[in-house]
């Protein structure tokens, strides 16, 4: 024997007696707040702010960086990358010789060392003065994931894998300019460095 009127629509029914939406269905949508405008809100002791008070400011420092009167300030901001790539190699090249100094007077009684050319193979050892990057794309940097990246007017921006294995101190970030001491692969791919200067 059935039932005339079964369990789940005798639930339905009493759902929608007590104004609450069937099993199943969504939520009725939320109503709207309604915001009053009361003017009895703002009749307390608040003073209304006049017209006629002006605020005033003063510029501290050189006022040449903020007023954009000094060629170049803040201009790194609007730099096309193109331009911070040039400014980047600048740099490099600027710090080469001192770097490459640093490294010859660490060789105290060993002679002096050539010159290399970042990504140009050599047997013998030599001096490199480049940017460390990283190889991954993540930027985590470690000993194995180093590169040495040449200025684009000595090495055209080559890069080497840089193997500082036998090195006694390492201390390096991303970008930052060092000096290496020691010998290429026979590829030219991979320095071998034994004297890193940062």
């Amino acid at each position: 024997v059935t039932t005339p009127n079964p369990k789940r629509m005798r639930e339905a029914d009493i759902l929608s007696e007590a104004g609450m939406p069937a099993r199943g269905t969504p939520d009725p949508p939320p109503k709207h707040l309604q915001v009053s405008l009361k003017s009895s809100v703002n009749v307390g002791n608040l003073e209304k702010p006049s017209l006629s008070s002006a605020a005033s400011f003063q510029l501290l420092g050189n006022s040449e960086l903020w007023t954009g009167t000094r060629q170049g300030a803040y201009t790194w901001m609007d730099e096309a990358l193109p331009d911070r790539a040039a400014r980047r190699d600048e740099q490099l090249q600027e710090m080469e010789g001192l770097v490459v100094a640093a490294v010859q007077a660490r060789r105290t009684g060993e002679g002096v060392a050539a010159v290399g050319t970042v990504g140009v193979p050599s047997q013998a050892e030599t001096v490199l003065c480049g940017r460390i990057v990283c190889e991954g794309l993540e930027g985590r940097l470690n000993e194995r994931s180093m590169l040495l990246e040449g200025s684009r007017a000595s090495s055209n921006g080559a890069r080497v894998q840089l193997n500082v294995a036998e090195c006694q101190r390492l201390a390096a970030f991303p970008g930052q300019i060092v000096g290496v001491l020691g010998r290429s692969g026979m590829a030219g791919t991979t320095f071998h460095a034994r004297d890193f200067v940062a």
